[in-house]
């Protein structure tokens, strides 16, 4: 996205480079280390990813709140087709509208979400509001247990600041 120009150098990150994989021991409630997995991860907030994207999308091509009837890729960009009429071209299209996204249906109308038996809980919490570090000093957890697993990491926090302190917490556990 920043080779493309798409975001630039003021988008906020948090980067991870190693994973820290964590288990229940057995019998005393603490964790009991698994390992560490090296990797390379650079994190964003949402919001902060939307507002550099839309910097990018001038103001007389901002649709808000319109029906996108169809889409139409192709190798030089996209056509969003909107109801009642029109048309917009685009160098990009990004469908982020959760499960049961439309635009998995208008890209392939035969696709049928179907549920796979996962839970999942998720959240914020800002790191000002912690009374310790849940990761400990490592850039990620990754806690592992029967029936489960979850990921630990922090983001930018909502003032733009990745500086310790002023950071959010994201969480996010599945069963």
């Amino acid at each position: 996205m920043t080779a493309r120009g798409l975001v630039d150098e003021t988008l906020p990150t948090c980067r991870i480079d190693y994973l820290r994989f964590v288990t229940r021991g057995s019998g005393t409630g603490r964790q009991r280390w698994l390992g560490d997995v090296p990797l390379s991860f650079t994190l964003v907030n949402w919001a902060h990813l939307y507002q550099c994207l839309r910097r990018g999308v001038p103001d007389d091509l901002y649709r808000r709140a319109s029906t996108v009837e169809r889409i139409d890729a192709g190798p030089d960009g996209t056509t969003l087709h909107l109801g009642p009429g029109g048309a917009v071209d685009f160098d990009l299209v990004v469908c982020a509208d959760g499960y049961r996204s439309m635009g998995r249906r208008l890209i392939d109308p035969d696709a049928t979400p179907r549920y796979r038996g996962m839970v999942g809980w998720r959240g914020l919490l800002h790191e000002s509001d912690l009374c310790a570090d849940p990761l400990g000093g490592c850039d990620g957890l990754r806690p592992v247990y029967q029936g489960g697993h979850g990921i630990v990491y922090y983001i930018p926090g909502s003032g733009q600041s990745a500086e310790r302190g002023k950071r959010l917490l994201m969480w996010g556990y599945f069963l």
